[in-house]
């Protein structure tokens, strides 16, 4: 099985870009390892000190709120700061697509990029950030990782990725790539089978210690065709999964299979929050990143052990601050101690993202595809991926009322698309029908949350 090309173009700037972040974040490592020792009253003054300078730069910065001062008010009492968060209006979803650029600073730190949001609870959002940001976020979930793996705290912990980042080329066989100056690894979750353990097997021996990381289904993928071969090994290797929820099930395949212990975390691609799992397996939310809101239909605060709305504000990023902003998640308010000690707050139960894994022939399973095939494509303002057999699709579409009179966007869209899939999937046996429409419609099921990926045929 080939390991990886000679030169990967995506792969070195992601080492370069991994070193930049490491630089640029050595400003915060004393302050976030500090974070673990704060008390509640510490949190409290910490965060108001953050809020207020985010939101008094947002006022004046940021188009959207800017032009909204009568809404976006002056906070004249710092004192009761979280009284008057809890005032201001909520942005929705629709909000943030409809005005998403009037959400982000004119003046751009030089570097600024932006990513696009899963998809998953309907149209991607471009969600943009400094350098500076990144850097921020990697120091804060490098100190997570360097304290489950128990590694140095002046160096990065060895981690095994396993999410869409790396895809192979047209024709590729390649299992994994290494990432040798960020120290890690990259598994090709589009050629996850038993056929691989062996090879799988010794890479992961190599490390004397590392985490594993990635979307919760391609993990608990890993773990099945695994089997019971790392029972020798398994205890060098702790995991943490993103993006999905961890089921039970995958849970129990995991720690199982695949490593000592599991843990999850709770954020999102549009960066203004992080909750992270303890070891008596409670969500806490990271002080420093972000605060967390749990609301009713009406807006007002539910009361411990009731589920309600997830509203999100970011603490430190200027470049596109988001304030009270409706994840469309559903939690469990949660106001009780922790035994771990840790006094950050905590949240209950997360009723959060989820979609079905397609299947193919040879029996692999594979998640997020209907995000990977349509990332950063022009026109769709939202997309539903449904398998009907191991090689035929329909993907439905939704678009915009300017892409639907331009029949050469369409026709390379679907082309994209279509390649897309043939890539990720390694065959080029595959149907995809495309079907046009209004809206997609929700699950009942779901409370009328929206499914990326749904399998619907007999297995």
């Amino acid at each position: 099985m080939k390991q990886h090309q000679f030169f990967n173009p995506k792969l070195a700037r992601h080492e370069i870009a991994t070193i930049v972040k490491y630089l640029l974040g050595t400003g915060f490592h004393k302050s976030i390892k500090q974070a673990w020792q704060l008390n509640l009253t510490d949190i409290s003054n910490i965060q108001k000190e953050l809020f207020l300078a985010m939101y008094s730069k947002a006022r004046k910065n940021i188009p959207y709120y800017a032009a909204r001062t009568s809404l976006y008010t002056e906070c004249t009492a710092p004192d009761t700061w979280q009284e008057f968060l809890g005032s201001l209006p909520i942005v929705t979803k629709k909000i943030l697509r409809t005005e998403n650029e009037q959400f982000v600073l004119p003046k751009k730190a030089w570097g600024t990029t932006y990513h696009t949001t899963s998809g998953s609870s309907g149209t991607p959002i471009r969600v943009w950030v400094s350098p500076t940001e990144r850097a921020y976020i990697d120091a804060i979930l490098n100190d997570w990782y360097q304290r489950l793996t128990g590694m140095s705290a002046h160096s990065y912990p060895p981690k095994i990725n396993l999410s869409g980042f790396m895809t192979p080329p047209k024709g590729s066989v390649e299992l994994y790539w290494s990432a040798f100056l960020a120290n890690e690894h990259f598994i090709n979750i589009y050629n996850l089978k038993q056929d691989n353990a062996q090879t799988l097997y010794a890479v992961f021996n190599q490390y004397p210690k590392a985490i594993f990381l990635g979307y919760a289904s391609a993990i608990g993928e890993l773990a099945r065709i695994m089997g019971d071969s790392m029972q020798d090994i398994k205890n060098k290797f702790v995991a943490a999964t993103t993006s999905e929820i961890l089921t039970p099930a995958y849970k129990e395949l995991i720690e199982t299979n695949l490593c000592s212990k599991v843990y999850d975390q709770y954020g999102s691609q549009e960066g203004c929050h992080l909750a992270m799992q303890c070891s008596m397996g409670n969500m806490h939310v990271h002080p420093l990143f972000g605060i967390i809101e749990i609301v009713d239909a009406d807006g007002q605060p539910c009361k411990d052990g009731e589920t309600g709305r997830v509203l999100v504000t970011s603490l430190f990023r200027h470049t596109m601050p988001l304030i009270r902003y409706e994840l469309g998640d559903e939690a469990v308010i949660n106001h009780g101690n922790c035994q771990c000690g840790l006094q950050w707050p905590l949240i209950g139960s997360i009723a959060g993202r989820s979609e079905d894994l397609v299947i193919t022939p040879d029996g692999r399973r594979i998640g997020y595809l209907n995000f990977h095939s349509t990332k950063d494509l022009l026109g769709i303002v939202e997309s539903q991926l449904v398998q009907k057999a191991p090689n035929r699709f329909i993907f439905r579409i939704v678009l915009s009322q300017q892409a639907k009179h331009n029949a050469e966007l369409i026709i390379q869209n679907e082309q994209r698309i279509l390649a897309q899939i043939r890539n990720r999937l390694g065959y080029d046996a595959i149907e995809v029908s495309f079907d046009y429409l209004s809206s997609i419609p929700r699950d009942d099921r779901g409370r009328g949350k929206f499914k990326a990926v749904i399998v619907d045929m007999e297995v």
